[in-house]
Parts: C-alpha cells; structure tokens; sequence
C-alpha cells in the first residue's frame, strides 16, 4: 500500500495556511482604541476578569496539553499495536494464501473420502484378521486331528504289530507242534484203538463165551457137588442108620439071651435092618462115589473151564489194557490235535484279528492321510489369509497414511484459517482501537486547538484592556494609537506585551471510513507556564499507522469566544471580518482535510 504524498501535501499546506491566518488574527491584529473611550472602574474590573481569563485559559490549554500529549501516546501504542496487528495479517494472509474455505472444504471432502477408503481398508484389514483367526484355528483343529489321527495310526500299528507277532508266534507254535506226526499219531491211535477194540471185544466174546462155559461147568460141578453132597449126606445117614442098627443088633445080639424072643426077634430084625441099611449105605456110598466122581470130573471141567475163562480174562484184560493204552494214546493224539487246532484255531482267530486290525490301519492310515490334507488345505488358507491381511495390511498402510497427510494438510489448513481468522480478529481489534485513539487524539487536538485559541483571544484581550489603560491619558479625540506591533507568519505569532506565545508547525492526517495511512510527523503540543503566561511547544512522538480502519473524526469546533465581539474598547469589533476569513479557513481546511482531499488507498 502506498501513500499518495501529492494530496498530503496539499492538506498540510492548507493546514499550515490556515493556522497562519488563525496566529496572524488572533494574535498580530491591531487594537484600535477610541478616544471617547474613558476608563472607568468598570474597565478596571474588566481588565482583572480579562486577566483571571487569561488565567483560566492557560490552565485550560496546560489541561488540553496533558490531554493531547496522553492521546498522542495512546495514539502511537495504538498505532504501533495496529502496525503490528496488520504485519502479522499481512504474514497470516501471506502464509494462509491456500487456506481458503473452498480449499478448506476441498481438502475436507478429500479426507472424508480418504477416511472412507481408510475405514473400508481397515474393516477388510479386520475381516482379514478375522478370517486369519479363524484360518489359525482350522489349522490348529486340523493339527490336533492329524495329531489324533497320527497317534491312532500309531497305537494301531502297535496292535497290528502285536497282532502280527500273535500270528508269527501262533505259526511257530504250530511248526513246532509237528501237525504231521500229531496227525499221524492220531490216525495211528485211532487205528490201533480200533484194531484193539475189536481184539478186546473178541476177546470180551471169548470171555463170555468161556466164562458162560465156566458157569456151566460150574454149574454142573455144583450140581454134581450137590449131588454129592446129597449122595454123601444119604451116604453117611444110611452110615448113621446102619451104624444105628448096628448098634441095636449090638444091642440086640447082647441083650439076647439065646432064647428066641422078642429079643431075637428084636434082634434078627436089628440084623436085618443092619444089613438093609449096610446095603443101603453101600449103595449110597457108590451113588456117593458116583456122585463124587462126577463131582471130580465136573470140578476138573469147571476148573479147565475156569482156566480157559481165566486165559480169556486174560486175553481180553490184555486187550483191554491195549485199547486203553490206545486210549490213551489217542486221547494223547486227540488232545495234540485239539492243541494243534486250537493254536490253528488261535492263529485263524490272530489271523482274522491282524487282517482286521490291518483294516483298521488302513482305515486310520486313510483317516491320517485326509487329516494331512486337511491340514495342508488349512495352512494354505492361513497362508492366503495371512498374505491378504499383508497386502490389505499394505494398502490400509497406505491409505492410512494419505488420511494422516490429508489430516494434517487439512489441520494446517484449517490453523493457518484459524490463524488469519485471529489475525484479522486482532487486527480489527487493534484498528478499532486505532480508530478509537484516533478519534480522541483528533478530539484532544480540536480541545487543544480551541483552548489555545481561547487563549490567544483571552491574551489579545487582556493586552488590549491593559494597553487601553496604560494610554487612557496619551488618547487625543479624534485619533488613534497603534500601542502594539505584531508581526507573525505561518509558523510563528510574537505577542509582546506580558506575556509570548511561540508555536511550531503542526501536521496531522485524520482517517476517515476507508483505510488509509497515516504520519504523524513533528507534532507539538503546547504547554503553558503560569510564571510568566508564555505558552511552550511540547513535542508529540512520532506514531506510524499502516493499514488501519478508523471511525470519521468529528469536524473540529472553533473558538467562538475568539469570534465575538468581546472587545468594543480595542475596536476588535470592527476587524472581525479577518478573524472570521482566519475562521473560514480554518474550518474549510479542517473539513477538507478530513473528507474533500483524502484517497481512498488500495493495495
């Protein structure tokens, strides 16, 4: 932004001008007093109001002064701070030249996409997790099932084994066994059993035929026995009857006396029945004998039928002890063969026991191969999941990366607006107060200016009271004394008298509602000194405002006591028309320094 010095400095010499004209009116104007004018007590006590006026005036302007020196300060703070504020907008503006809002939302709307390509790559990352989860535990599942199938296979191959030593130790048993000479021995047995049994039962026969022979003859040697007996029996009865008579013919031959009697008769009778049963017993004794030898000759058969039955007892008792020892023999064979068929039978058991269990293998062995497929299938998923989560991995990575740089674009996008956004905030902050300063560095300057031209006036007055009494008696009637010399220019007014003003040139630019820049450049304020009633320039610092805001400052007032017609004895009355020219310009500078020549400056 640049400044356009041409209408500056047109401004600052119409100010110049017009506080010239202001200095040379106020101060320099000649004060006639008119000779019909007589001082009175009246004018004694206008000269002590004049004077206490003088007084107030200057204490007046001493208070504007302060005023104006505290405004002008707060003005170049102000001015500084609004300098500052705008330098860090301009830097702000300069930093954040891509920080627009369409930038901004543009940048937005490319996160919120990205973020939406983020959050889709993350929930495919998740699914992908997920899935290798569950790909982990299929192949852990399967790895227990082969794990199981494996141990199965193996605890089967031990029974397997076992069985197959079962068969391999059933066989050799079988082998050592001899099923030949044990078939052999058995056929052997059962044939000699058979050739025994019928040996024994021929013998058994002859046996029974010689033992029905030994009965026989036993028989009939026991009838003949009997007989016998009975032929000795009746043998020794008719023995016993015999002896009897015997002994009765004994008997009877002693008890005979020779006579025949009874007795002779008795024994006669004796002696025959003697004889009959001599006879008789004779004739048992031969069927005795008979009868004994027949019994001899049935005892020597039985007993040769003994004998035969004994020899066939014999016989068959060998053939007996043959069969049993056949028997045995065969039941020996038979209980080889029924060992030999049951370690057969063992072995077809072991056999059917191992082709089953070998089955069973193949079955387990089969099972353990699908688990190994399994698990191989398994682990070629996880493998796939595994390289998906990497890539998806990968391009979430990466899509997460292009939001974080979206994000941070967008973040410093979004600080550097924040940051314009409170620089600008400051810098109307600061302008505002600028303009504030401004304003009542203005309003301290209009005071300032009317109470030293209240002054002036207050001054001129007091001088012109005074001068009237000092040459009341010198005035001829009719004429006039010019009593004081003034000379003055733009920039200084000397008033002698009792007292002296000096002031410096004064240059002040006032901002209206555009921006513009403004200079403070040598501004003085002027102090006044009771002692001795000379006003003293007070020097304002030097403020420098760069694109500022600032409110209109209102048109300054001018001193209308300066203006009346305050002063009849000096005839002031009558030279107002270069006072009101002074105030003319005054006000037309002020107004045209303040809106006719300002600019409006663009960058």
């Amino acid at each position: 932004m640049e400044k356009n010095n041409k209408y500056l400095s047109v401004k600052s010499a119409m100010l110049l001008a017009s506080f010239g004209i202001f200095g040379y009116t106020a101060a320099n104007a000649n004060h006639t007093v008119h000779a019909d004018v007589v001082p009175t007590a009246a004018q004694s006590s206008s000269a002590a109001a004049a004077s206490s006026n003088v007084d107030s005036a200057q204490a007046a302007v001493s208070s504007a002064a302060d005023t104006l020196s505290t405004a002008s300060a707060a003005y170049s703070t102000a001015s500084a701070a609004a300098s500052s504020a705008n330098d860090a907008l301009a830097a702000a503006s300069s930093a954040g030249v891509e920080a627009t809002p369409e930038h901004i939302q543009q940048v937005q709307s490319e996160v919120n996409s990205q973020s939406d390509v983020t959050s889709s790559a993350n929930d495919r990352v998740a699914a992908d997790r997920t899935n290798v989860t569950n790909q982990e535990s299929a192949v852990n599942s399967a790895q227990a099932a082969k794990t199981t199938a494996d141990n199965a296979v193996t605890a089967q191959q031990t029974v397997v084994d076992q069985a197959q030593s079962a068969v391999t130790s059933d066989s050799n048993s079988i082998d050592a066994m001899n099923p030949t000479l044990i078939a052999k021995n058995l056929t052997d047995a059962q044939n000699n059993l058979s050739a025994d049994t019928a040996a024994e039962s021929a013998a058994s026969d002859a046996v029974t035929s010689a033992s029905a022979a030994a009965a026989s003859d036993a028989a009939v040697y026991s009838a003949a026995q009997a007989t016998e007996d009975s032929a000795s029996d009746t043998m020794n009865s008719l023995i016993a009857i015999e002896n009897t008579a015997k002994a009765a013919y004994s008997d009877a031959l002693a008890a005979e006396t020779g006579a025949f009697d009874e007795t002779m008769i008795a024994a006669i009778n004796a002696q025959a029945a003697a004889a009959t049963a001599t006879k008789n017993a004779v004739d048992a004794a031969t069927v005795f004998m008979n009868a004994q030898i027949a019994a001899n000759s049935a005892l020597a058969t039985s007993q040769s039928s003994q004998a035969a039955l004994t020899a066939a007892q014999d016989t068959l008792a060998t053939a007996q002890q043959k069969v049993q020892d056949d028997q045995v023999a065969l039941l020996e064979a038979e209980q080889s063969m029924a060992v030999l068929l049951a370690a057969e039978q063992q072995l077809a058991d072991d056999q059917a026991t191992l082709t089953s269990e070998q089955a069973t293998l193949t079955d387990l062995q089969t099972t353990a191969a699908d688990r190994a497929t399994d698990l191989a299938n398994a682990q070629t998923a996880l493998d796939e999941a595994e390289n998906q989560l990497v890539s998806d991995g990968n391009t979430a990575a990466t899509d997460q990366q292009e939001l974080t740089t979206l994000q941070r674009q967008l973040a410093t996008l979004t600080q550097l607006a924040q940051n314009l956004a409170d620089a600008q905030t400051a810098a109307d902050a600061a302008n505002a107060a600028l303009d504030q300063a401004t304003s009542a560095y203005a309003s301290a300057q209009a005071a300032y200016d009317e109470a030293l031209q209240n002054y002036h006036v207050a001054v001129a007055i007091d001088d012109a009271i005074q001068q009237q009494e000092n040459n009341n008696g010198n005035t001829d009637n009719g004429g006039t004394t010019d009593n004081n010399a003034s000379t003055g220019d733009d920039s200084n007014s000397d008033t002698n008298g009792n007292g002296s003003t000096d002031s410096n040139n004064t240059t002040g630019v006032t901002t209206g509602n555009d921006e513009s820049t403004g200079t403070s450049q040598g501004s003085s304020v002027t102090q006044v000194t009771n002692s001795n009633n000379i006003v003293k320039p007070a020097k304002v610092e030097q403020a420098v405002a760069t694109k500022v805001t600032a409110t209109p400052v209102k048109k300054m007032t001018t001193n209308k006591k300066a203006s009346s017609n305050a002063l009849p004895q000096t005839g002031d009355a009558n030279n107002n028309e270069v006072a009101a020219l002074g105030l003319g310009m005054l006000t037309l500078t002020t107004l045209l320094g303040m809106f006719g020549l300002r600019k409006k400056y663009t960058n």
